[in-house]
């Protein structure tokens, strides 16, 4: 007799998921087992389908042969839903969507290499059936044949014996009569060869409805295995699909992410740039004035100084003439009063200055004065000058050596002199009795 056809889903029933552990289909069983036993008014009917799903998933074998044929059972049927039931909420913990997945895939393909595994079996099975009860038909069809074979026989030797050739020709041929003994054993044979056929022609149809059934339960199997491989497969490409959609999605927000990076590098870069250059700009804008000051200030100098030495030479040209008009009296009068007043203003400018120079000797300490200038002296550019608090002169540090004086070492106390220093010119005064007029 074949084994009663499951429709039921076991896992809805127990309100569990086909990955779940013998503990939790344990713990759900003993939940709804109190909830809906008949004592405390639940349906006799749902208790009793509670217990076979109880009794089918909590056996290793016959949970994989239950699993086998549950593709199609979850996608023919609804979920059955039971009285005043709710799902109870997932008993596993939040794991990652890539946790998750790769969890699902090993679940699915381990279930498909164990249906596998499974039918591979089961195929053995029928098989094996398959080829004995196809040996007892051709056993059976070959005795079958075998006594039609010896009925034909006998019927055509009693066609023979009741023919009108025969009859004609038995005056001549004198054939021997069968006795009654003789006649009643093959006429019992022919009737235990009849009743024989009749059997096994029976046996011959039962043996190959059992065949027939046979291939269609392992076509059905086959067809049911072949149905949840392909659920499977379907399940496994979606994930594989979803995994590799994340994994490109994954990999363009990384892309993403590193060019923004990369373009916020560069504007960063770029203002950095923009502001080097505004600052170096700017530091050269601020030095040409400088310099445009300078060589106004000197063109100015330059101009005043001409303009003081035309009016000088036009005075000395006009006391030259005045004095050769008045007489030497009167021209060494005129001098005095010339000397006195035109090479007092001509000192005017640079008296103070000249004077506060020519008595400092730019020795001792010099405090160095910060900022980005150029030497009064030689006009080289440089980040700070030197400035003597005495006489307030700036230099360099080139041309503050330049001009500090130099001290001769004891020749007694002081060894061999690294380099001979050249004596400072002292500087020169001009003469009160330099005159203009002796270029003449």
């Amino acid at each position: 007799m074949a084994p009663s056809i499951v429709t039921d889903d076991y896992y809805a029933i127990l309100e569990v998921n086909q990955t779940a552990t013998l503990d939790i289909i344990n713990k759900s069983y003993r939940r709804l087992a109190l909830k809906l036993h008949p004592d405390r008014g639940g349906s006799t009917q749902l208790f009793q389908l509670l217990g076979a799903a109880y009794e089918t998933l909590k056996d290793d074998s016959k949970r994989r042969a239950y699993d086998l044929i549950y593709p199609s059972i979850s996608r023919s049927r609804p979920i059955p839903k039971s009285t005043n039931t709710s799902r109870p909420p997932p008993t596993s913990t939040p794991q990652s969507d890539e946790a998750r997945d790769n969890a699902q895939l090993a679940m699915l393909r381990r279930q498909k290499e164990q249906r596998g595994a499974h039918w591979a079996i089961k195929r053995r099975e029928f098989e094996s059936s398959i080829s004995e009860i196809k040996k007892i038909i051709q056993r059976l069809e070959q005795e079958i044949k075998n006594l039609t074979s010896i009925a034909a026989a006998e019927a055509a030797v009693d066609a023979r014996k009741n023919s009108w050739a025969t009859w004609f020709m038995s005056p001549v041929y004198k054939q021997v009569e069968e006795s009654e003994d003789e006649k009643a054993r093959k006429d019992i044979e022919r009737q235990e060869r009849r009743v024989e056929k009749d059997w096994k022609e029976r046996k011959l149809g039962v043996q190959q409805a059992q065949l027939r059934e046979k291939e269609k339960i392992m076509n059905e199997t086959k067809s049911r295995i072949d149905a949840a491989d392909l659920c499977d497969d379907n399940k496994i490409r979606t994930i594989i699909e979803a995994m590799e959609a994340r994994e490109r999605r994954a990999k363009a927000k990384a892309e993403e992410e590193m060019l923004a990076k990369m373009k916020r590098q560069a504007e960063e870069r770029l203002r950095e740039q923009q502001l080097r250059e505004q600052q170096l700009r700017e530091v050269l804008r601020q030095e040409q004035l400088r310099k445009e000051q300078l060589r106004k200030e000197q063109l100015r100098k330059e101009q005043l100084r001409k303009e003081q030495l035309r009016k000088e030479q036009e005075a000395a040209e006009a006391f030259r003439k005045a004095a050769e008009a008045a007489g030497q009296k009167a021209f060494d009068e005129e001098m005095g009063r010339f000397r006195r007043t035109y090479m007092h203003s001509n000192s005017d400018d640079n008296s103070t200055r000249q004077s506060r120079e020519l008595a400092c000797s730019h020795a001792g300490w010099w405090a160095k004065v910060q900022g980005r200038t150029a030497c009064p002296k030689c006009y080289d550019v440089w980040t700070y000058m030197l400035q003597r608090p005495g006489c307030a002169t700036k230099a360099c540090p080139k041309c503050q050596r330049e001009m500090r004086p130099r001290f001769q070492r004891n020749v007694n106390t002081a060894r061999t002199p690294r380099r001979d220093a050249p004596r400072r010119p002292k500087p020169r005064s001009p003469s009160p009795y330099y005159m203009y007029s002796d270029w003449d």
